[in-house]
Order: structure tokens, then sequence, then C-alpha cells
């Protein structure tokens, strides 16, 4: 008998999109002839779990486990992994996508490790059709949360053909366990490096959360107004708040991130990326290892491969990322063959 448990760790309240998720891979699973176990610790709190589900989770070296937002390495120390194991992860370009991936997600991924197959693809009307109705719609991956609403509004006067560095949140988990050392400190150092060796001008993205969530931590909050502070001192544009990525990215000549989803938005907006997190899109970005390189690679774009870029995107769209039923099933069945 074919088993699959889905278990009950790291996230384990089940609403919105990730309730989504798990049914979606729960009716996959299911239909790919396997018996659906799910852990009691999970919680469902809007809608009953399939009937053809079963709660309570078995140890067994032959059965397959499912767990969210983690990744194997962090996993195997306290938890079974089975004969496969496989992550799940809400993910951008709009509130529909999701990962399922045998290592891990984000940095974490299979994809950041193996390089996958789009060198032949053929990409076809796809950035005339999906990605113009993506940018279109100022779709992202927050669009189904009630706790954060993106504003289209755009106060700022923005240069044309600005560096663009967009930061994250810098106690996210991509950050502190994927990425080596403090993010903050990293951006901070990009930034003013930027405004001391590049000619072009620069415009600062903050993560829409930063701010609004560090608020009530006195430290770190006078931290990040002092540094931001500089920033604009030194003559760069600061984006604060909840603004949505889609306004700013058009005018831009290249962006740079440390593995945020947001290098995928760029990568639909067709910016050259320079990434210093080693993201499962560093395929096709420019690899910053060594800050005393980075004016460099922003004032001289040639190492730009716009086509490879845009067949890498096509392949992470279209073969990669789950928006539905179908594309559940044909991955998770690939994943499971033999």
């Amino acid at each position: 008998m074919k088993v699959v448990n889905f278990c009950g760790s790291r996230f384990t309240e089940m609403r919105g999109d990730w309730e989504k998720i798990y049914f979606l891979a729960m009716k996959a699973f299911h239909t790919l002839g396997y018996k659906v176990r799910v852990s009691p610790y999970l919680e469902f709190p809007e809608n009953p779990l399939p009937e053809y589900t079963i709660v309570g989770i078995e140890d067994n070296c032959e059965h397959i486990y499912i767990y969210n937002h983690t990744y194997k390495e962090l996993v195997k120390k306290n938890n079974f992994l089975g004969k496969k194991t496989f992550f799940l992860k809400p993910t951008g370009p709009t509130g529909t996508c999701f990962t399922i991936d045998p290592e891990g997600f984000a940095a974490a991924s299979s994809i950041t490790y193996k390089e996958p197959y789009y060198h032949n693809l053929k990409v076809g009307d796809f950035f005339t059709t999906v990605v113009d109705n993506i940018i279109k719609n100022k779709a992202h991956k927050w669009e189904n949360r009630t706790d954060i609403v993106l504003d289209s509004s755009q106060d700022a006067v923005l240069p044309q053909n600005y560096t663009l560095v967009i930061g994250q949140m810098p106690a996210d988990s991509t950050v502190t366990e994927m990425s080596f050392g403090d993010h903050w400190e990293k951006f901070k150092a990009i930034v003013l490096n930027l405004l001391e060796y590049s000619s072009l001008p620069v415009v600062v993205k903050l993560h829409p959360s930063l701010l609004h969530e560090t608020r009530e931590f006195i430290q770190l909050f006078e931290r990040y107004q002092r540094d931001i502070a500089l920033f604009k001192d030194r003559g760069a544009i600061v984006l604060s708040g909840f603004l949505n990525l889609h306004e700013v990215l058009p005018a831009a000549r290249v962006v740079i991130v440390e593995n945020s989803t947001a290098g995928i938005d760029a990568l639909f907006h067709q910016k050259p990326v320079i990434s210093y997190g080693y993201p499962e899109y560093h395929w096709v970005t420019k690899d910053l290892r060594h800050l005393q390189q980075l004016a460099t690679f922003v004032d001289d774009i040639s190492w730009y491969d716009r086509e490879k870029a845009n067949k890498w995107l096509y392949w992470y769209y279209t073969k990669y990322l789950c928006k539905n039923e179908e594309d559940v099933y044909n991955l998770l069945k690939e994943y499971l063959e033999p």
C-alpha cells in the first residue's frame, strides 16, 4: 500500500491559500493511488478534510512525507523523511502560485543546486500573454492576504534607468538560515557602495513590512531609521511601505536582490538581476561574490543574457510552479516515478 503522510511540522494552522495547497496535494496523491494520512496537529478550521483522508500519521521508511515552509536539512534532525519527502510553500508571482519541492523552498529548493533543463525551450508568446497579464494586473504573492494590501500610488518622482536595490525582512529564514550574515548590513553596504562608486541613480525599495513590523522593537527600528536617513543624505531615493513592486520596476535599469522572490518579479519585467544570496534563479543573474565588483556590474550590464533569462522564467512558471490541480498532479507524478 502506498502511503503519504502530511506532517504537523512548522506551520500547523491551514487557512486560505495554505488550505488550498494542502487540499490540492491531498487530492493528487489520492488520484495517484496513495492512502492519505494527515497529522492531528494540522488544523483546517475553514473546511473539513476530504473524506478519503485518515487522521494520524505513521513512521515508515517506505512512506512519503510532506512538510511545509522548511527544508530537508532542518527536518531530518527531528522528523521522519521516509522514502521521499516534499515541501510545500506559497510563492510569487501571483497569489495562486506555490511550490512542491523534494529539497525545500526558495534558496533551499532543489532547483538552486541542480540546473533545470530550460536552454532549449521555446518561449513562444509567453511574455505577450501570461507575463503581460501579470504585469497589467499588478499581481503579487500577497494578493489573497488581508494583512498586506499593496498600494499602487507612487508619490516619489523616480528617474529613468536607475539601479533598484530590493530589501528583505532581516529576520526571514531565507536570509537568516539560507544566507550568511546580517541581511541589513549587506543591504546597507550595497546601497552605500553604489552611491559612492556607481554613475547611476539609486532607488532603495524596503520590504513592505520592515518598518511596520519592527516599530515596537525600538533598537531595531532606530537602526533602520538611522540607516535610511543616511541613504537619503547620500542621494538615494528610498521607497517604504506597501508599494506594489510593479510600480517601481518599469523604469529600473538593473535590479539587486539577495534571494527574494522580488527577483522573479524583476525577471518578469525582463530586467538584469544581480543576486548576492544564491537564489533558485541564480542561473540567470549576475552572482555577486565581492562588493568591489558591484559598481562595474551595475554600470556595464553586458553580462545580461535576456534570452537565457526568459527561457529560465518560462520553465519556472510553466514546468515548476503549481497554480492548479493539473500542475500538482503532473509534478507529483514526475517526482514519484521510479
